[in-house]
């Protein structure tokens, strides 16, 4: 009698899946890769990069970014939200490089920029490696403006600190559309301020120390570490006086619609 030792139907039923499973196997072991990579690089910087993002403060009109670029530091590629933006340079720095990889790849290079300056830049989907090209480090916030919308129109605009003259006051609207209002403030060492009105909700930004001293019983000393942020609520008649030797000065942006 012939004997067949061919594999019963299950068994060669069972068999074939295992094979099927081990070539589909094989064939998705890139495509697992690929999707775990672009994952992986879809994080938060403030996450894969701590030394160079740290969030400073968030509520529901802003989200204040603090970036560090160590001289001539060469970082990764990472990813930032969509979203209108204000940069507001801490120190002065030198050029950086920006190698963008959406919405297109192109290499852009970002002029050294000046304490007191900032940049204003619409809602864009961001993914870049980055180079500091000085030998000395930057310093920036990055402003995301949360109570816009991506759709909302921000002008693309780069705004240089004036040349400040010492003992001057000065209260200046930098920018001013139907969302925003951007106003700087130098109170000159050892004088009042020049009274003001905030009239909405704002993030004030100090570039130098601040110790200033209310004349008015319903104001407290206003006190700032430079670089510091503070978000503070609309006040109708602020008047104070700089007491120390340095003038203090100040960014303020405020969220004409925040309710």
């Amino acid at each position: 009698m012939l004997r067949c030792e061919c594999p019963l139907p299950q068994q060669r039923s069972l068999h074939h899946v295992a094979s099927r499973v081990r070539d589909d196997g094989r064939r998705l072991l890139p495509a697992l890769a690929l999707t775990v990579a672009i994952s992986a690089s879809a994080q938060s910087p403030l996450e894969t990069l701590p030394n160079n993002y740290k969030l400073d403060m968030e509520n529901q009109w802003v989200r204040v970014i603090r970036v560090h670029y160590a001289p001539h530091e060469k970082v990764p590629v990472h990813d930032h939200a969509e979203g209108p933006v204000v940069y507001v340079y801490l120190t002065d720095g030198g050029p950086v490089r920006f190698q963008h990889f959406t919405p297109r790849k192109v290499l852009a290079i970002r002029p050294a920029t000046k304490q007191g300056g900032f940049r204003m830049h619409h809602a864009l989907v961001e993914r870049h490696s980055v180079e500091n090209m000085s030998d000395t480090p930057g310093d920036f916030l990055r402003v995301e403006l949360k109570a816009l919308s991506s759709t909302s129109e921000i002008p693309d605009v780069k705004v240089d600190p004036p040349i400040l003259s010492a003992g001057e006051n000065l209260e200046k609207v930098e920018f001013e559309d139907e969302n925003l209002r951007i106003v700087r403030s130098v109170c000159a060492a050892h004088k009042a301020c020049i009274a003001r009105e905030v009239l909405a909700p704002a993030l004030e930004i100090a570039f130098t120390p601040i110790a200033l001293t209310g004349n008015a019983a319903r104001l407290g000393p206003i006190t700032s570490r430079a670089g510091q942020v503070r978000w503070i609520t609309p006040v109708a008649h602020e008047e104070a006086r700089n007491p120390g030797a340095v003038a203090a000065h100040r960014l303020r942006i405020e969220f004409k619609g925040a309710r």
